[in-house]
C-alpha cells in the first residue's frame, strides 16, 4: 500500500517498450502505410518511399536505443543486452514487443517466452528479400515435403509440387518498374538521328545521343532512379523556313526514334495547335491542358521521347507547362501522384527564317549558331506575348537555359 516491500525497499517499476508487431517489413509497406506509421510516432510524412522507409527504420532503432538506456539506468541492462545484440541491432529493421524489467528478480518465464518469440519474428522480418527463413524457424514459409501417393516415387511427387513463387524484381510500386525500365531513346540508331541535322553538326548530335545513353545508365535502378538527380536531355533542331517546315520535319524526328514508336512511347506535340487553343480560349486554360497532356504521357512512358513540333509558336505563358519537363529533377503532379519528367528525352523543332547572309554568320561555329538561334527564338516568343507591357516572368529565359544542344536541320 505504501509502495515498500518486505525488505524495506521500493520495488523497481516495470518499464515496457511496446510496438505493434507489423505484418510486413518496412520496405514492403505501401507509401500510405508508411506515412501512417510515421504519423503515429509524430514524425514527418513527406518524401519519397525510400526516404519514408529509412525514417521509419531509424525511429524503430532509436526506440531500441532508448529502451536499452532506460534499462541500464534502472539496473536491468542484462535483460535487454540479448535484444540489443540480436540481428535487429545490426540490420536496423523490423519491430519487437518486449517487457523490460520485472523488479530485481529478473524476468518471469512467460515474459522470457514472449521475448524469444518476438526475436524469432524480428529475425524473419529482417530477412533480405528473396532469402529463405531458417529451416528451424516456426515462421518459415518453406512448404513441407509432399507425401508420395500410392504408386508414386518420391521423385515423381516432388516434381509435381507447385513451383516456388519468384521474388519480384522491383518494389510493389508500379512506378518503380517504369522508372527502372531502359530508355527506348537510348536504343535509337545514331546514324538516323545524326542525319536529321546539318552535316557539320553531326558531332553535336552524336554527343546528344551519348548524353541520352549516359542518362539512361545512371538513372536506372538503385537510389538514383528513385531520388531523381538528373535531367532529361534536350535538343533544338532549327529549320530555316516557315512554321510549316518545322512541323513537317518533326515527323522525321519521330521516325528516327523508331524504337520508341514500337513501344508507343514517342509523343509528337503540335505546338501550333496549342497556341491556337490559347487564342480561342485563354492561355491559362491552354497551359493547363498542355501540362496535363505531357504529364499523362510521362506517367505512361517516363523514359519515352517527347517531340515538340514548331516550339516557336509558344508564348511565354505556355512555356510554363514545358519548363518542368526540361528541368533538373523535373516533376509533374497528376491525380495526386508525382510524375517524373527527368528520365525522358526531349527534341524540339523551330522555324527561324533568316536571309542566307545572316544564316551564314550563324553557322561560323557551333557556339555561335546556338547563341544566335536561342536569341532569335527568345525574341520571337516575346513578340507573341499578348500584353507587351507586362513584365517578363522569366519563362523565356528559363526555357532558353534548359536547351542542352542546338543544331540546324539538314
Amino acid at each position: 500500500e505504501d509502495g515498500v516491500d518486505s525488505y524495506g525497499t521500493a520495488p523497481t517499476p516495470t518499464r515496457p517498450f511496446v510496438s505493434q508487431l507489423p505484418k510486413t517489413p518496412a520496405s514492403k509497406l505501401k507509401v500510405a502505410e508508411l506515412k501512417e506509421e510515421l504519423k503515429m510516432r509524430g514524425l514527418e510524412t513527406d518524401g519519397l518511399k525510400a526516404t519514408l522507409v529509412e525514417r521509419l527504420e531509424a525511429a524503430l532503432m532509436q526506440g531500441l536505443d532508448n529502451a536499452r538506456a532506460e534499462s541500464e539506468r534502472t539496473g536491468s541492462a542484462g535483460q535487454v543486452r540479448d535484444v540489443a545484440t540480436s540481428p535487429l541491432k545490426s540490420r536496423r529493421g523490423g519491430r519487437f514487443v518486449v517487457d523490460l524489467g520485472e523488479g530485481q528478480g529478473g524476468m518471469s518465464w512467460p515474459l522470457q517466452a514472449i521475448l524469444a518469440f518476438a526475436i524469432l519474428v524480428v529475425a524473419y522480418l529482417v530477412t533480405p528479400r528473396g532469402a529463405s527463413a531458417p529451416k528451424t524457424s516456426p515462421l518459415s514459409q518453406t512448404a513441407p515435403p509432399r507425401e508420395p501417393t500410392a504408386g508414386q516415387t518420391p521423385a515423381q511427387s516432388e516434381s509435381q509440387a507447385p513451383p516456388t513463387p519468384r521474388a519480384a524484381a522491383v518494389d510493389e510500386d508500379p512506378d518503380l518498374a517504369l522508372w527502372a525500365a531502359p530508355s527506348c531513346a537510348a536504343r535509337a540508331s545514331d546514324r538516323e538521328v545524326i542525319e536529321l541535322a546539318h552535316g557539320d553538326w553531326s558531332e553535336t548530335v552524336a554527343v546528344f545521343m551519348d548524353t541520352v545513353r549516359e542518362a539512361d545508365t545512371s538513372g536506372r535502378g538503385g537510389v538514383r532512379s528513385v531520388a531523381g538527380v538528373g535531367k532529361g536531355p534536350s535538343l533544338l533542331l532549327v529549320a530555316n523556313g516557315n512554321r510549316d517546315e518545322a512541323r513537317r520535319r518533326a515527323k522525321g524526328v519521330v521516325a528516327a526514334f523508331e524504337s520508341c514508336t514500337e513501344d508507343k512511347c514517342v509523343l509528337r506535340l503540335d505546338c501550333e495547335a496549342v497556341a491556337q487553343t490559347a487564342m480561342e480560349t485563354s492561355e491559362r486554360e491552354a497551359r493547363g491542358q498542355l501540362q496535363s497532356f505531357i504529364a499523362t504521357f510521362l506517367q505512361r512512358c517516363p523514359r519515352g521521347v517527347a517531340v515538340f513540333a514548331g516550339v516557336d509558336a509558344f508564348t511565354p505563358e505556355l512555356l510554363g507547362a514545358v519548363i518542368p519537363a526540361l528541368s533538373e529533377g523535373g516533376r509533374y503532379m497528376k491525380d495526386g501522384r508525382e510524375v517524373r519528367a527527368d528520365l525522358a528525352t526531349y527534341v524540339m523543332t523551330a522555324a527561324l527564317a533568316r536571309e542566307p547572309e545572316e544564316l551564314a554568320e550563324w553557322m561560323e561555329s557551333e557556339r555561335q549558331f546556338a547563341r544566335s538561334a536561342k536569341d532569335a527564338l527568345s525574341k520571337l516568343m516575346y513578340s507573341r506575348q499578348k500584353d507587351h507591357a507586362r513584365d517578363d516572368d522569366g519563362s523565356v529565359g528559363a526555357f532558353r537555359r534548359r536547351i542542352d544542344f542546338v543544331a540546324p536541320l539538314r
